[in-house]
């Protein structure tokens, strides 16, 4: 009778474990790529409230989809068999590890036990790995209330791996990385150098960023400058020519025209070239343009280091007799006035005082206002000239300090004058 007893304990494990595997057969063909059976061959053993240790051996199988892992597996130990159950969430994940933290069933010959469960799957390639469990069950029956802990040998049957980047299909969010491409534990695929090849494909893994590259990674350089393309700033340099950190040929003064182009090539900084690269010095006093703070100087004026005349030639110039009584300028006073512009351009270094006089003809008031629009007609004269009349100190003196007879016709002629005043600023 006993030995019947026995017999339908084995027949009824087999029957369990039989109908575990055809229902996880059918729940992988339901869920198709966007899960992954597996089943589980290991050993463990449990702890219950008496400290005796029971060691198992373990038959199973799961279904992991997602975020969620499901085991179910029935231990077979000297003092009976145990139907297990889980239900677990990923906290962790990655293309070849999960782990989970969730719930844990159990039955077995003395009671039921519910409590919490903990599951690391530790994949090795896409169709096996290792598993390892741990639980807490409190419940009925005398050895309920303990601790039991396992590993297992996981073996993934048909498992979907379209792209076959190591990650299955459920849990890769790059579903079609080209084949060899190296990939992240979500299944996408990686580079490191942001050159549009990715990793494992890319034959110069370490291209500098922006630069261009061929089908393979590598960095194109059309010029053969040694600088590479989208990194080059002047991508047609002549073969052999020497070229600075941006693919530019070196333009050792600065001036704009490079070496191999350049016939003078140690121009001083700042000067003005030509296309040659040869200093101009338009009015010929030994300082180049660019570098001339007084670029229109006279022949033969002597300048300082900065181009400008030492001495002046003058420092007061008078013109009598300069307009008529209505204050119109003769055209001889104004090529007089155009000289004296030129000198005063050439010679920034001086102070200019210009001083108007009338005759006395006429209220004091009449001839300041006559004297005043001499001066305007004066300063039209200059600003031709290109001269900064802002600079130049103008003073309409009208009909004060005469130098003649204002009750003669000659006298009121000569006292009509202009008188300008150099000085030297120090």
């Amino acid at each position: 009778m006993q030995r019947a007893v026995l017999s339908w304990k084995v027949l009824l494990r087999v029957v369990i474990i039989l109908i575990l595997f055809s229902f996880f057969f059918w729940f992988s063909l339901a869920f198709g790529s966007s899960g992954s059976l597996y089943f589980l061959f290991g050993f463990g053993g449990a702890l219950p409230d008496s400290g005796a240790l029971e060691p198992a051996v373990s038959l199973g199988a799961g279904f992991t989809k997602g975020h969620f892992i499901s085991p179910v597996s029935i231990a077979l130990s000297d003092t009976g068999y145990t139907l297990s159950v889980d239900g677990l969430f990923e906290t962790v994940s990655g293309s070849f590890s999960r782990l989970g933290l969730g719930l844990g069933v159990d039955y077995c010959s003395s009671g039921v036990g519910v409590g919490p469960s903990l599951m690391f799957i530790r994949r090795f390639s896409p169709s096996w790995g290792v598993g390892f469990l741990g639980r807490y069950l409190l419940g009925s029956g005398d050895r309920m209330n303990r601790f039991s802990f396992g590993v297992s040998i996981l073996w993934y049957p048909g498992i979907s791996d379209s792209d076959r980047d190591g990650v299955p299909n459920g849990s890769d969010r790059c579903p079609a990385t080209p084949l060899g491409a190296e990939v992240d534990r979500f299944g996408c695929a990686i580079d490191a150098d942001r050159d549009g090849v990715f990793d494992g494909l890319d034959r110069c893994p370490d291209t500098p960023y922006l630069a261009i590259v061929d089908s393979t990674g590598c960095p194109i350089d059309t010029d053969g400058d040694g600088v590479f393309d989208g990194v080059d700033v002047c991508p047609d340099t002549p073969s052999g020519m020497a070229v600075d950190s941006v693919g530019c040929p070196e333009d050792s003064d600065a001036d704009g025209v490079p070496d191999f182009e350049d016939t003078c090539p140690d121009t001083p900084f700042g000067a003005t070239v030509d296309r040659f690269g040869c200093p101009s010095d338009s009015d010929d006093d030994g300082v180049y343009d660019g570098l001339d703070r007084c670029p229109m100087t006279p022949l033969e004026v002597k300048v300082d280091e900065f181009g400008c005349p030492l001495i002046p030639p003058v420092k007061r110039i008078v013109i009598t007799e300069a307009f008529d009584e209505n204050g119109n300028l003769p055209e001889w006073c104004v090529d007089s006035l155009r000289s004296v512009a030129e000198m005063i351009f050439a010679y920034p270094n001086v102070s200019i005082e210009l001083l108007v006089y009338t005759d006395g003809e006429g209220s004091f008031l009449y001839n300041i206002n006559r004297a005043t629009r001499v001066i305007g007609k004066i300063k039209g004269i200059f600003k031709e000239k290109g001269v900064s009349v802002d600079k130049i100190r103008f003073v309409a003196k009208g009909e004060v300090d005469p130098i003649a007879d204002n009750s003669t016709a000659s006298g009121r002629m000569r006292n009509r004058r202009i008188i300008i005043v150099g000085k030297v600023e120090e």
